[in-house]
């Protein structure tokens, strides 16, 4: 066993690292290419966004020669490279699997953020023996390193249990978490695969949101009928991300293969962030407009306060009103200790006032407050992502969707953009039946 000094010792070092790469901005920001594979000769710019960029039609211009680093930039990246030198080398003296996995947590919490970075001295030789120990922890730790270093190996092995239908799942669906969450270039035809399985479905549809492929398009689509409607959302998601899927999205919405009620407002609004103006026309057509006007709202929130009386909202179902808000708000909202946390909690809120109630329902972009605003990112690859932003260390946009986190590197990111509304979708009520409102509110109002 490791001494309890020499373990406090290498927590030490941990730090050591993580503070030097932390206050390294130039130090392993290099990422995977999450750039589409087959790349278009312009980017798209998003609507309003800042003028010194370039045009919507702007050739991209070649990349204009680097600079040589100054001389204290190339000490800073020799000492870090020394420190990393002597945790993998204290990885591979040590068969303690508590120590090793403290070195590689330190070592991790150093890179979160970086898709990418140099590979350490060292690191070839002792991969291989920290995959062979008894260590769940350890063996994960190091192929989430190895992903960064940019490890084949890793890929390969990871590529091999999330496609071993006789592994266990919880392993298949960790290690394609890995995968889609390095943005490991490249591996769009296995993703592809995954789509005939219910188990790894939407992991690989998430997967697909970093190919720029007409191909993709094309599976996600021919996959939508017969998915449930979290994979749905999932498709849905990736297609209103680029123009170019967007478009086929919006052709199968007028081919009426998709319903144009499986397209959220969230989604309309991502993709007229895109700044098409036909793509926008066409959105106007099928779905109709993005927000009415403020006295329509007024009306609606008037017509429900008279609907939802004490009489009728005392023969509401509870039950009913308790799946209602798990299918249409437990995706964002918490109540009660159930639910995500992406919008505020709605436990200690004036839940029992009707008019504040439907007041948020119908109008959420009415008063949003500068943490729950919807911010657009544009991608250096042309994709535009949309939801929650928060900062993270050394740069890193923590972006958060209905569909999940996404850690988006500082060098991933084109423009940013956020805008005065809210990230919870506009009419919400206007899908449920009358009774179902009822329900609802019913639901939300019980204290």
């Amino acid at each position: 066993m490791m001494s309890a000094r020499l373990v406090a010792a290498a927590s030490l070092v941990c730090l050591l690292v993580y503070a030097i790469l932390s206050f390294s901005p130039n130090f392993g920001v290099a990422a995977y290419d999450s750039r589409p594979e087959e790349p278009e000769l312009t980017r798209p710019v998003a609507p309003n966004s800042v003028e010194t960029q370039p045009s919507a039609t702007q050739p991209l211009a070649p990349e204009p020669a680097q600079a040589e680093p100054p001389a204290e930039e190339d000490d800073e990246t020799d000492r870090v490279g020394q420190v990393m030198a002597a945790l993998v080398g204290a990885l591979g003296q040590s068969s303690d699997d508590s120590f090793r996995e403290d070195i590689l947590d330190g070592i991790g919490d150093a890179l979160a953020g970086q898709k990418r970075s140099p590979k350490p001295a060292g690191w070839d030789e002792i991969y291989p023996g920290l995959q062979k120990s008894h260590s769940q922890a350890v063996r994960r730790r190091a192929d989430e390193l190895a992903l960064v270093f940019q490890d084949q190996r890793a890929v390969r092995r990871l590529q091999g249990i999330a496609g071993n239908q006789r592994a266990d799942s919880s392993d298949r669906q960790w290690a394609l978490d890995q995968l889609v969450g390095h943005h490991v270039p490249k591996l769009t035809p296995f993703y592809i695969e995954l789509l005939d399985d219910p188990l790894l479905r939407i992991g690989a549809i998430r997967g697909l949101a970093s190919s720029g492929r007409a191909e993709t398009t094309a599976e996600l689509l021919l996959g939508y009928p017969s998915w449930n409607v979290a994979e749905r959302q999932a498709a849905i998601a990736v297609l209103a991300s680029r123009i170019a899927s967007a478009n086929q999205l919006v052709k199968s919405l007028q081919a009426e293969e998709i319903a144009a009620v499986d397209i959220s407002s969230f989604h309309v609004r991502q993709m007229r962030s895109l700044g098409d103006k036909q793509l926008n026309k066409q959105l106007d057509q099928l779905w109709g407009a993005v927000r009415e006007s403020s006295a329509a709202r007024l009306a609606q929130i008037e017509q429900w306060k008279r609907r939802l009386n004490a009489k009728t909202l005392s023969r509401g179902d509870l039950d009913g009103g308790a799946k209602l808000f798990k299918t249409n708000c437990a995706t964002c909202h918490r109540l009660r200790g159930e639910g995500a946390k992406i919008g505020p909690d709605l436990t200690g809120s004036n839940r029992d006032n009707l008019h504040y109630l439907l007041e948020n329902i119908v109008d959420p972009s009415a008063a949003v407050a500068n943490d729950y605003r919807l911010t657009h990112v544009q991608t250096e690859g042309g994709r535009v992502l949309s939801g929650i932003a928060r900062a993270a260390p050394s740069g890193v946009i923590r972006l958060t969707t209905p569909e999940g986190e996404l850690l988006i590197p500082p060098d991933d990111v084109y423009s940013t953009k956020q805008l005065a509304t809210s990230m919870m979708p506009d009419g919400l009520l206007d899908k449920l039946s009358k009774n179902e409102v009822r329900d609802l509110i019913a639901f939300l109002m019980k204290k």
